[in-house]
């Protein structure tokens, strides 16, 4: 079994109850083991025009697929949800990111692992951090100095908890 985990965002057609559906849809997959969801949080939109704000959350899962199957997995759920890729950060409905898998590094084109700018966003690491001890390291650093140090002063504020036995089923 794999660890990995997930970027979730929305920002159209109730961006909350995207967030949500596409939880249940990645936990339906046999294959895949929903194991902590962190709180679900809002920030402003990054991208062009004026756009509502985001709903964002990471996930953090098991899985027996590999990352580049795990990531068709997760384009195809974003497919399902009506995600449209016409410009890049447009608004969307769902938007599905592998943050970490494993210790995996990856360079390849269509999967950059860990993710290359995750560092950089306090919509990812604030999430990332509900799920992740004080002493986890990226980028030799931990999660709270990547905090503190993150260049987006973007408010990123709490929405509400998430309750993974709770939740509802799409």
């Amino acid at each position: 079994m794999s660890t990995a985990f997930i970027a979730l965002g929305s920002n159209l057609c109730k961006p909350v109850s995207q967030v949500e559906k596409a939880l249940c849809a990645i936990d339906k997959h046999y294959l895949i083991k929903l194991e902590k969801v962190s709180a679900f949080y809002s920030s402003p939109a990054i991208g062009p025009g004026v756009q509502p704000s985001y709903c964002n959350a990471v996930a953090q899962i098991s899985t027996l697929l590999s990352s580049e199957k795990l990531l068709k997995v997760l384009q195809k759920v974003e497919e399902n949800q009506g995600r449209q890729r016409e410009r890049k950060w447009a608004a969307r409905t769902i938007d599905l990111d592998i943050l970490m898998y494993d210790q995996l590094s990856s360079t390849c084109r269509q999967l950059l692992l860990p993710h290359p700018r995750m560092h950089k966003r306090a919509f990812v690491l604030k999430p990332l951090s509900d799920l992740l001890t004080e002493n986890f390291v990226l980028r030799n650093e931990s999660i709270s100095q990547l905090l503190d140090k993150c260049r987006d002063k973007s408010k990123v504020k709490l929405i509400r908890r998430y309750d993974l036995k709770a939740r509802r089923s799409f």
